[in-house]
């Protein structure tokens, strides 16, 4: 996915393993958190993926650790920080 990013602006995917049967709904919820552009569940490994923009390394962290990982039935996320586009 090409995607054009505001100036300043730090871009990530996000991929969220939940407990079975949960992807669906943990999406949604995951969707409304501020800085999440886009949550999806999907089929087969992770169950969701989320691309994020926030401002800086500080709000990455404050979204995946402090937002994402402790939405309930959540059981791992792993980041990856998007380079160039």
């Amino acid at each position: 996915m090409l995607r054009e990013r505001e100036a300043g602006m730090m871009s990530a995917y996000v991929f969220v393993w939940t407990k079975v049967g949960r992807g669906k709904m943990l999406a949604q919820q995951i969707a409304k958190l501020p800085g999440v552009k886009l949550a999806d569940c999907c089929w087969g490994r992770p169950d969701v993926v989320v691309f994020a923009e926030v401002t800086d390394a500080k709000a990455l962290d404050g979204l995946v650790v402090g937002g994402i990982a402790k939405v309930r039935d959540v059981e791992a996320t792993e980041t990856h920080l998007v380079l160039a586009s």
